[in-house]
């Protein structure tokens, strides 16, 4: 073999391992790279090189996702309630998001139910009929949701649907 061809053949390697490490982040993605098991970078989006066979790259979205939750709950006046909210988060930590096993909305839905059931312990019936969704709302689910490397948006409470029964009509006779 000339030293032509070893040549041509050493460029066509370095042009395949440049092309195997060339990465595009999109606008609303963060880049997580793990090199040897462990968080090395976080890339920002455009055009990033990852050296290949050391660094693993997972994408993480940066948008905002929407959830419905549906909690039944009791008040504080002890009126049973079901209550349907829209819960927006969206991710502040790509790194938290990454590390989670499941997705970050999965276990994120999951806290915001157990938080807004809570939260809607504390309230009154009387709390909910008239304002579309108390400001407290949104910061204890987001409490709730921080582990998970999530925030939340926005809390809008959709539907609050009261059963007619006897806890209703004692909270009227009030």
């Amino acid at each position: 073999m000339s030293a032509y061809a070893a040549t041509i053949v050493a460029l066509a390697a370095v042009a395949l391992l440049v092309a195997a490490g060339v990465r595009i982040v999109g606008e609303h993605e963060r880049l997580v790279v793990r090199r040897f098991g462990r968080v090395h970078a976080v890339r920002a989006p455009g055009l990033r090189f990852l050296v290949p066979g050391l660094d693993q790259p997972e994408r993480v979205s940066m948008r905002a996702t929407e959830l419905d939750v549906f909690v039944r709950a009791v008040t504080r006046d002890d009126v049973a309630i079901k209550v349907e909210a829209t819960v927006v988060l969206a991710v502040h930590d790509p790194v938290t998001s990454a590390r989670e096993s499941e997705p970050s909305y999965v276990g994120g839905q999951a806290a915001a139910e157990g938080a807004l059931a809570d939260a809607l312990g504390d309230l009154t019936l009387a709390d909910l009929v008239g304002r579309p969704g108390p400001a407290a709302l949104t910061g204890r689910i987001d409490a709730a949701v921080r582990p998970w490397g999530v925030r939340v948006e926005r809390v809008a409470i959709t539907n609050v649907d009261v059963p007619l029964g006897p806890d209703l009509l004692a909270w009227a006779g009030r």
